[in-house]
């Protein structure tokens, strides 16, 4: 797996989160000690999230459009990433997929999606693959 992942709604919409609760749901998972955020860096970017993980430390980075959060660590840090920003959502929330920086595969961030599930709603891009909303 990649060592990027990134969240959206499939079809590039908004998706229905809140920066601040997002940062909340990081701080309550890593620890406010942890935790490092920065706003204001880009109009492209709402905030860049640092965290310390013993795995290795490793940024969440959060559009301004709210269209895209991408994080940069483990793969096991960023399926945590994935599942913890699918839970700030609603359960009826529209399609969301957690992709990596290769496109080589995708997951379905379904309602109540936990790392340890996530492997089970990963989709390989091999040549047997096929879905109309997402094929590039």
């Amino acid at each position: 797996m990649s060592s990027h992942i990134n969240v959206c709604v499939v079809g590039g919409a908004p998706m229905p989160i809140a920066v601040e609760r997002t940062v909340g749901a990081v701080r309550s998972r890593w620890g406010t000690d942890s935790v490092t955020t920065v706003s204001g860096i880009s109009d492209q970017l709402a905030c860049v999230v640092r965290v310390r993980d013993d795995g290795g430390p490793f940024r969440i980075e959060i559009d301004a459009d709210l269209s895209r959060v991408g994080a940069d660590g483990t793969p096991a840090q960023n399926e945590v990433v994935a599942c913890l920003v699918r839970s700030t959502m609603p359960a009826d929330a529209p399609r969301i997929i957690a992709f990596d920086g290769s496109w080589g595969w995708h997951a379905e961030l379904v309602a109540g999606i936990t790392p340890q599930t996530f492997a089970d709603h990963v989709v390989i891009h091999d040549e047997h693959w096929v879905d109309p909303d997402l094929q590039i």
